[in-house]
């Protein structure tokens, strides 16, 4: 995400991360300041839940549990990570955001898992309703009256891995009933996935410059609302 902001983006005086979750993307744009000031929408949270998180973060932002009424005119940056999927009707979520009350014609950034044929029981234990391609985000945002920035696949290796997951799911050899937030790692393995992650991300960004998609876990689709 810092990497698409600072490409697409440069000067976010205003950062919303829709479905913020632990709120560890927005955490991290706020320790490199990538942005003036933020603010986390999550329908998880609960008052205690807020008052964890504004304690174990150093950085100042702003935590609510649903969107208010009046959406700040300085977002000029909204992330909706790992969010559509969630969603019975997705493109209701995209055309509530598409309002006059974001001013500035803010730039979306989204990311959904792709390929329906990668649908598992993980997928289940998330609550997905749905896998998407690159080509089906497109139509959604279009559909939803936003502006295509760029789109692509990114994990190509975990796309490997979870279609390998799967057919050791169907054969009845993998029964998974975890999610990632049961991660137990050390810190030296988790910068170590971090990097390897890093590295595929930009592998399939070089060759995306040549013209070939490689398939990915993720997709991903960068958009702005279409002016009035």
């Amino acid at each position: 995400m810092r990497f698409f902001i600072q490409k697409h983006n440069r000067s976010c005086s205003h950062i919303l991360d829709i479905g913020s979750g632990d709120a560890f993307v927005l955490s991290y744009l706020c320790s490199h300041k990538i942005g003036d000031s933020y603010t986390a929408v999550d329908t998880a949270y609960s008052k205690s839940i807020i008052e964890s998180l504004a304690s174990a973060n150093s950085c100042t932002i702003n935590y609510l549990q649903k969107l208010p009424n009046s959406i700040s005119p300085r977002s000029n940056c909204v992330l909706l990570l790992d969010v559509l999927e969630h969603c019975k009707s997705d493109d209701e979520l995209l055309r509530q955001l598409n309002t006059d009350r974001l001013t500035q014609s803010p730039v979306f950034f989204i990311t959904v898992p792709a390929f329906q044929s990668l649908f598992s029981k993980h997928d289940k234990l998330l609550g997905h309703h749905r896998r998407y391609t690159t080509q089906t985000i497109r139509q959604l945002c279009r559909k939803s009256d936003y502006e295509i920035i760029s789109s692509g696949y990114f994990f190509t290796s975990l796309f490997l891995i979870r279609a390998i997951q799967l057919v050791l799911e169907k054969s009845g050899m993998r029964k998974p009933h975890k999610t990632i937030d049961n991660w137990n790692g050390s810190e030296g393995v988790t910068r170590l996935l971090s990097f390897f992650l890093w590295i595929d991300f930009i592998t399939g960004r070089f060759f995306s410059m040549l013209g070939i998609q490689l398939p990915g876990l993720s997709t991903y689709c960068i958009c702005r609302r279409l002016p009035s």
